[in-house]
């Protein structure tokens, strides 16, 4: 399917690839925001407070909703590798014919032990 997120398309082809981007895009936002905490300072003065931490904790605001949602999209992508299955597998089951005859939470691909999936991964 197209990602607009990393404009590009992800599919069987580069589905790891997207993993990994997705781990880094995770790693750096969950290590830039103590270094934004860490950068902000209290000043007993509103405007200087203001003109100093006002833009770190308008990122700060930002970064944890970034944060949330890269993670559970690396997650969500995790688990879709452990059970090699794709999205698009998952939101058009019904109207896919090799899966017409499967039911719905079964994930015919998979096999007994994760490993083998993450290596065709």
């Amino acid at each position: 399917h197209h990602c607009f997120l990393v404009a590009n398309c992800v599919g069987e082809g580069n589905h790891a690839l997207f993993w990994w981007f997705l781990l880094a895009q995770a790693v750096s936002i969950w290590c830039s925001i103590p270094l934004v905490h860490g950068a902000m300072r209290d000043d007993p003065i509103f405007a200087a407070w203001l003109a100093h931490t006002g833009p770190l904790f308008g990122c700060t605001l930002l970064l944890w909703p970034m944060g949330v949602l890269v993670t559970l999209l690396l997650v969500v992508h995790t688990l879709m590798a452990l059970v090699d299955t794709t999205s698009y597998e998952s939101a058009k089951h019904d109207q896919l014919e090799y899966l017409r005859d499967v039911p719905e939470c079964t994930f015919p691909f998979a096999d007994a032990l994760p490993c083998i999936a993450l290596a065709r991964f």
